[in-house]
């Protein structure tokens, strides 16, 4: 046999084989990490949430909505494409479904104080200059289709903030909980073919 057909044959082998190892793999519940909201999933709104002036998103706490949002558990958030630099701007009720999602991770940079304070730091060695390893947010975009309120852009689902190699995008039970009562995830359902 030449090396030509060889390489096909293994070809043709090894890559059903590949795909079924990473099929076995894929979490099956809602509470393993890296568990997928598939696209064509629904976002349900259940009532009127407020977008703060000069804001793109509101964040959603299970029960009560932020302008700004949380490092200590996983959190949603719903962002617009325009903001309003006039006042409060409005996410009607309504249904959205989920085209696209999008894998994220987002380092976040504080500000240093300045002056002595950044002198003691330093000193220190706590000032983060030291090329230590980055904190990071990991989450989802989800990204939704047209609709009736066409300045509603995304979902944004991040983790707990934590080093790079720690950090980990939230489960689907984590991003329920973070909707609460004021908006519902309806997973789309896959067949097989």
């Amino acid at each position: 046999m030449s090396t030509q057909h060889h390489c096909i044959w293994t070809f043709i082998i090894a890559t059903p084989l590949l795909a079924a190892g990473c099929a076995a793999t894929m979490p099956k519940s809602e509470d393993a990490a890296y568990s997928r909201v598939p696209a064509g999933s629904l976002v349900r709104v259940e009532r009127r949430l407020p977008v703060a002036k000069d804001k793109a998103r509101v964040w959603l706490r299970g029960v009560r909505t932020s302008a700004v949002s949380s490092s200590d558990s996983p959190i949603c958030a719903l962002e617009v494409a325009r903001i309003d630099r006039e006042g409060t701007q409005y996410i009607e009720p309504g249904e959205f479904r989920i085209r696209r999602v999008e894998n994220m991770w987002t380092q976040v940079v504080q500000a240093r104080p300045e002056g002595p304070e950044r002198l003691k730091l330093r000193l220190a060695g706590m000032d983060g200059g030291d090329g230590g390893t980055p904190m990071i947010y990991e989450g989802y975009h989800f990204w939704f289709e047209r609709t009736e309120q066409p300045n509603l852009m995304r979902m944004t689902c991040i983790g707990v903030f934590d080093d790079m190699w720690e950090a980990k995008p939230p489960t689907i039970t984590e991003i329920r909980a973070s909707l609460g009562n004021l908006a519902t995830l309806e997973l789309a359902t896959t067949t097989a073919s």
